[in-house]
């Protein structure tokens, strides 16, 4: 009986510890994409057209609830990856309104890596916050941008593949 009983207290103690964990991490993600979003520059100037220019790396990327207001799963945090299969996506911006999109997928347990490159127009509206990806092969991808400083880039979409809303958090890549 004094075994069962110390059996039952332990699964108690680790279930605690690792919901405590869960929820410091969700709590340091939210933190973390608040503290971004509020040193965003003001997203209604033209100074956006400027600080977007150069290379940018997905460097976080989550999935909300219907209303934007909880994150439901972590893909990916702060270059860590929580989920298999997830590409490493890059994205240039130049001044003439082009840009590239660089996807590089490893395919686990086989030698080699797949990369995808889509070339793009690109053009943001200062109005709706939306900065629209296209080309004219069939390559349209649209965002709320959602916050921009000189180190990262909040792009929101909603994933029409997967049913979900997705934030993406790409960081400046400094040559």
């Amino acid at each position: 009986m004094r075994k069962n009983f110390t059996l039952l207290l332990l699964t108690a103690l680790f279930a605690l510890v690792a919901c405590d964990y869960n929820e410091s991490q969700k709590n340091e993600q939210e933190t973390y994409i608040d503290n971004l979003i509020s040193q965003s520059q003001n997203l209604g100037t033209e100074g956006i057209h400027n600080n977007i220019l150069g290379i940018w790396e997905r460097n976080s990327m989550f999935v909300y609830d219907d209303n934007w207001q909880t994150i439901e799963e972590t893909m990916l945090f702060k270059g860590d990856l929580h989920y298999m299969g997830l590409a490493s996506i890059k994205y240039t911006f130049s001044a003439d309104g082009k840009g590239r999109e660089t996807a590089m997928s490893v395919v686990l347990g086989l030698e080699g890596t797949g990369e995808r490159i889509v070339e793009f127009n690109w053009l943001y509206d200062m109005e709706t916050h939306m900065l629209v990806l296209n080309n004219d092969d069939g390559y349209n991808v649209e965002y709320k941008l959602s916050a921009l400083n000189n180190e990262y880039l909040v792009l929101d979409h909603y994933d029409s593949v997967n049913k979900q809303n997705t934030r993406e958090i790409y960081k400046r890549v400094v040559e």
